[in-house]
């Protein structure tokens, strides 16, 4: 009886490694993308109705937040981008909001955190800190523009 189970758990466990270390992905398996916060432009594979995969451009921007000042202080996208912000305090509690885009990233030391949003429409914005940070709070400000 013993080595009937040990047999079978040895069947078992090799069927597993077997199976994960094949490096094969299954058929009709989408491929995902992982952004890299250090490249600008990351090509994301979206399904489209009929299923079949497009590429879409997706313009990472990793941000520093810090007492009284975003940087970079100008970002510039084109209309229609699908912008991603990666936003990381370097002091104290910050936010970096897009008031134009519905947008609002808290940025905490230690911390990276990111929203994603279609630059829909051309023209100048500002970006803001939302959280008061002390007195240089009313001049931390960046601007985002979007070209046609």
């Amino acid at each position: 009886m013993n080595k009937k189970v040990l047999i079978l758990i040895s069947i078992f466990l090799i069927s597993i490694i077997g199976g994960c270390s094949s490096g094969e992905k299954a058929q009709g398996e989408e491929k995902k993308v992982t952004p890299d916060p250090s490249k600008d432009e990351v090509k994301t594979p979206t399904k489209t109705n009929e299923g079949e995969v497009k590429k879409t451009n997706t313009k990472v921007i990793t941000m520093i937040a810090e007492k009284f000042k975003f940087t970079p202080s100008t970002i510039t996208v084109k209309k229609g981008d699908e912008v991603e912000i990666i936003i990381k305090s370097i002091d104290v509690k910050h936010s970096l909001s897009i008031p134009a885009f519905g947008v609002n990233i808290d940025a905490v030391p230690d911390k990276k955190n990111s929203a994603k949003f279609v630059a829909s429409k051309a023209g100048t914005f500002d970006m803001v800190c939302e959280v008061f940070c002390g007195s240089g709070h009313d001049d931390m400000k960046a601007t985002l523009i979007v070209e046609e």
